[in-house]
């Protein structure tokens, strides 16, 4: 084989390698949600630590330390089965997205975290992994940057600290985020998700 032929496709390849991903997750992932798509939050369990509005449906089946709870839509309890169905597929098509970005073992703190970008706390549209616990701590801020869809998976919990913001710039959207933790999660007091 021709040694020019040989450099040019190891070049394409490389150029296809790093520019793919970005490539992938600059459009938006359209995730069926179904019946389950007016909530704001769908659980089985639904813990409610201090003042918090909801916007959106909000079904479940146990809720503990329901004050200061203030919705806009529909409180379903228990949910509507379809609902727990839909979601449930909606869940796996997500859970199948292959990971853009894998954080090393063990619980991440989203805020303070580099290990994915230069910048700390700032996220490109992508699918982030955590193998373990991953939160936003410390009333801290992370920001979403650019239209695409953002996946956080985790094989942990997922926490927030009471006042801590995600920040939506050039183009993303509270719509096309998704938190998946197979363990809990608890949102701290006065969460904003909030467009720059």
């Amino acid at each position: 084989m021709n040694k020019s032929l040989v450099r040019y496709m190891f070049i394409t390849t490389l150029f296809a390698a790093i520019m793919l991903p970005q490539a992938v997750f600059s459009d938006t992932l359209v995730v069926n949600l179904g019946t389950s798509a007016s909530y704001g939050v769908l659980s089985s369990t639904f813990a409610n630590s201090g003042p918090s509005t909801i916007t959106g449906d909000i079904g479940y089946t146990t809720l503990t330390g329901g004050s200061s709870l203030t919705d806009n839509g529909i409180t379903n309890a228990p949910a509507p089965s379809q609902s727990g169905i839909d979601e449930n597929a909606a869940l796996s098509s997500l859970n199948n997205q292959i990971c853009s970005f894998n954080f090393a073992s063990g619980a991440v703190d989203l805020v303070g975290d580099t290990t994915h970008d230069a910048i700390p706390g700032h996220f490109l549209p992508g699918v982030y992994c955590v193998t373990g616990a991953m939160s936003i701590d410390g009333g801290g801020t992370i920001t979403l940057d650019g239209k695409g869809t953002y996946i956080f998976k985790s094989t942990g919990a997922f926490t927030t600290s009471d006042n801590a913001i995600v920040v939506l710039e050039n183009g993303a959207d509270a719509c096309d985020v998704f938190w998946i933790p197979v363990q809990a999660t608890t949102i701290g007091g006065q969460l904003r998700i909030r467009r720059k």
